[in-house]
This record gives C-alpha cells, sequence and structure tokens, in this order.
C-alpha cells in the first residue's frame, strides 16, 4: 500500500503523469468552450448588425436616394362644355409618373461622422468578442482545474482503498491461522470502511465539478469527457510588475472599449455642434402625366405623345439655415459636451481599475507561487510519514486511530499541495493575460 501510495503521490509532485489517448487537453477544452459558446455567437451576430450600421452610413454619406412614384385617378363629375356653355357628364381616367432623386452636400459633416462612428462600433464589437472569448476560456480553465483536483484527489484515494481491501484480507487470513486476533480485523476494516466513505463523497463531488464543466464548455451532458490529467508544477518567468502595468495601461481589452466609447462621444460632440450651419441638398427629378376620356378614348392624344409633352425635369438646390429651434442645439450640445466629460471620466477610472487589477493579480500570483512551495514540501514530509507510520500499523506498534489521523493529514496535505498548484496557474494565467498573453 505504502509503495502504490507513495508512485501515485510522487508522479502529481513535480512530474508529470501519462497522457491517455482520446483526451481533451485545457486548450482543447477551451477552444471547444469558445467555438460551442451561445455568448459568442450572440456577440457575432451583434458585430453583424455593426457591420451592417457601417455599410448603411457609408451609402448614407456618398450615394443618393432615388424613388420612383406612379399613380392612378379616376375622375368624374359635371364640367361646363366651353362650345355650348352647358353643364355635361365627365369621366376622366389620369395617371401621373415621377422619378426623383436627391443626396445631401453638406449636413455639418454629421455623415462623415457617422461612419467614423459606425467604424469605432464595429472594432468595439470585435474586442467585445475577444473579452468574451477570454471570459470563457478563464472559466473553463477553472472548471478544468476543479476536475483535475478532485480527480487527482479521488484517484490518491481509491488506491489506498484498494490496498487497504488487501490489507483487510491478509489479516482476516493470519486471525483463521491464529496469529491474529478479532481486533486487528476491527482496526483494518474500520479504517477501509472510512476511507470508503471519503471515495464516495470525493466522487460525487468530482461528478458535480464534472458537470459545471460540461455546462461551462456547453458539453453534451449525456456524453463522457475524457480530460488531460497531466500537469506540473513548474514556474515560468512573467514581466516585472510595473511593465505589465504599463501594458495594461494601453492595450487591456477592457481599457480598449471605454477608449473607443469616449472616441464615439467624442465624435457626437463634434456633430451637434457641427448643426448650427446651414445644411446643403441636391434635388433633382423628372415628371409627366397622361389623361384620357373613358366615354370618348379616340379624343385623347396617344399615351406616348402625352407623356412627352406633359414631361418636366427640374434640379433643385435646397439650403436649409437654422435660425432658431427652441434651443434644441444648445441642449443637445450641451448634453454632448456632459456625455463626452463622463465618459473621459470612465476611461481615466477604468485605467485606474485595470492598475489596482494588475497589482492585485501579481500580488496573488507572488502568493500562490509561494504557498505552492510550501504545499509541495508540506506533502511529501507527510508522505514520508505516512509511510513509516504504515509500516508501525502492519507491524501492531501504531494504533489505528493515531495511523488514521497521519493518514488524513497525508490526504489533507495532498489536497493543499493540488489546490495550490492550480491556483498558482490559474493567477499566472491572468497575470500574463494582462501583459497581452492569451488564454489559449
Amino acid at each position: 500500500m505504502v509503495k502504490s501510495i507513495y508512485i501515485l503521490a510522487i508522479t502529481t509532485i513535480g512530474f508529470l503523469n501519462v497522457q491517455a489517448q482520446g483526451t481533451m487537453t485545457l486548450d482543447d477544452c477551451m477552444k471547444y468552450a469558445v467555438e460551442n459558446s451561445l455568448a459568442v455567437k450572440k456577440t457575432q451576430e451583434q458585430n453583424h448588425q455593426a457591420t451592417t450600421t457601417r455599410r448603411e452610413a457609408f451609402f448614407n454619406a456618398f450615394s443618393p436616394n432615388v424613388n420612383a412614384y406612379s399613380d392612378i385617378s379616376l375622375i368624374s363629375g359635371r364640367t361646363p362644355d366651353p362650345s355650348t356653355n352647358l353643364y355635361t357628364d365627365l369621366k376622366m381616367l389620369q395617371d401621373q409618373y415621377q422619378i426623383s432623386g436627391s443626396i445631401t452636400l453638406f449636413d455639418g459633416f454629421k455623415a462623415i461622422n457617422d461612419i467614423k462612428t459606425s467604424k469605432i462600433a464595429v472594432l468595439n464589437g470585435r474586442t467585445n468578442e475577444q473579452i468574451k472569448n477570454d471570459e470563457i476560456c478563464l472559466s473553463t480553465m477553472q472548471a478544468f482545474y476543479n476536475v483535475l483536483y478532485y480527480k487527482k484527489l479521488h484517484e490518491v484515494i481509491e488506491s489506498q482503498v484498494q490496498n487497504a481491501e488487501t490489507d483487510a484480507t491478509r489479516v482476516k487470513k493470519e486471525v483463521e491461522l491464529g496469529q491474529k486476533s478479532r481486533y486487528d480485523v476491527l482496526e483494518k476494516e474500520s479504517f477501509c470502511a472510512e476511507l470508503k466513505y471519503k471515495l464516495a463523497t470525493t466522487k460525487a463531488t468530482l461528478n458535480a465539478a464534472m458537470l459545471l464543466l460540461k455546462e461551462t464548455m456547453n458539453f453534451p451532458n449525456d456524453e463522457p469527457l475524457e480530460i488531460d490529467t497531466t500537469f506540473n508544477d513548474t514556474e515560468l518567468q512573467t514581466a516585472a510588475t510595473e511593465q505589465i502595468v504599463q501594458y495594461a495601461r494601453e492595450n487591456a481589452p477592457e481599457l480598449a472599449v471605454v477608449k473607443n466609447k469616449t472616441l464615439m462621444s467624442e465624435l457626437d460632440f463634434k456633430t451637434a455642434k457641427w448643426q448650427c450651419l446651414p445644411s446643403l441638398n441636391l434635388n433633382a427629378g423628372w415628371v409627366s402625366s397622361h389623361s384620357m376620356l373613358i366615354h370618348d378614348f379616340d379624343l385623347a392624344p396617344s399615351f406616348h405623345d402625352q407623356i412627352k409633352n406633359n414631361a418636366q425635369k427640374y434640379i433643385q438646390l435646397q439650403l436649409n439655415i437654422p435660425i432658431f429651434n427652441k434651443l434644441s442645439f444648445i441642449s443637445n450640445v450641451s448634453r454632448k459636451k456632459s456625455d463626452y466629460k463622463i465618459s473621459q471620466l470612465e476611461l481615466q477610472e477604468k485605467q485606474r481599475e485595470i492598475e489596482n487589477e494588475v497589482y492585485k493579480a501579481a500580488d496573488e500570483r507572488n502568493s500562490a507561487e509561494a504557498a505552492m512551495h510550501s504545499a509541495k514540501q508540506n506533502a511529501a514530509f507527510q508522505l514520508e510519514y505516512l509511510e513509516i507510520s504504515k509500516k508501525k500499523f502492519q507491524q501492531g506498534l501504531t494504533p489505528y486511530i493515531e495511523f488514521n489521523t497521519v493518514n488524513n493529514k497525508f490526504l489533507e496535505s495532498y489536497a493543499q499541495y493540488l489546490n495550490a498548484v492550480f491556483t498558482f496557474k490559474i493567477k499566472d494565467a491572468v497575470l500574463r493575460y494582462y501583459n497581452g498573453e492569451g488564454y489559449l
């Protein structure tokens, strides 16, 4: 039992385990979660809408509006006849046709600013999608390590159960031969029963952790998910905290979103200020009509001749000068200016928030590294202590209660070691993320 526990434990305290075939690594799980996330797909659809808005803003600025119009009317009534000066009944069919187009030549740079704003909105959408991907990756990483934690703990306890059952069977045979007493059997069976209880509770917690991982990945619950149990506790060199802070203050995705919103507020403010200028529109069109008496079609000229003779073309240059609009212009400029100042304050606030988060992440990462080293050393000591206690317990030199206490301390130290390793890995990944290294 001691040898198998030692082999199983030592492979996770500083060395790699062998990866089974058909398993999913942490990167595989994160990629699967991103590709199958409903939240990411929703964000992608929102980005598609932003792209459509940008295209619409471009056409609004540089292309005219063209409309075709047609109507037909039936006119019925009485009208004086010039030749007899008497009223006569009249039924006439009249139809009109019109094609018109208009384009805005100047609108206070509103169309140009709308194009810039829509372009920033597209960039913001892509950044939001990346943020959503990163959030899903981090959640998947946490759920993955949670499963791995309980898997490793379950493996150790399961190995202890197998060895405890073998030990209990051996003692029973020795009792039959008169070499051991019933008391010795009860000790072995009590120890084995307690280990089985721990194994059952650990298995239940492992199942719950696996369900959470599948939920985070949007993985089918009715399909098995095998994860790679390989891990190591080596530390990688990271950049200095001040360097990471400087990088995050300029390049953090969350900060980019706030920066883009500030730029959009600035464009809205500029657009509002320019609305005091006149707007200039160019309109052009063609219009014609055709009519005929219903009771005498032959009296009317042909459709072609009427359309040709009645045709009118026009070109119109329209200048709109705002003079008084109940102070709505001043109020709008004031609101946009205030929104712009608020966005600048939010940008400063976000920069400060990210700076604090980086310092906090660096401190947590360093603390987790120190805790990992201490937990690793403690687990190694407790493992050695367990070996010695196990030999004494098998020889009858150590009572059951004392040996059980030693074993519980080993399991506790091993669990602390696993928790410290995975906590360190998560904290290290977060700090590297602020330095521009993606989770994938």
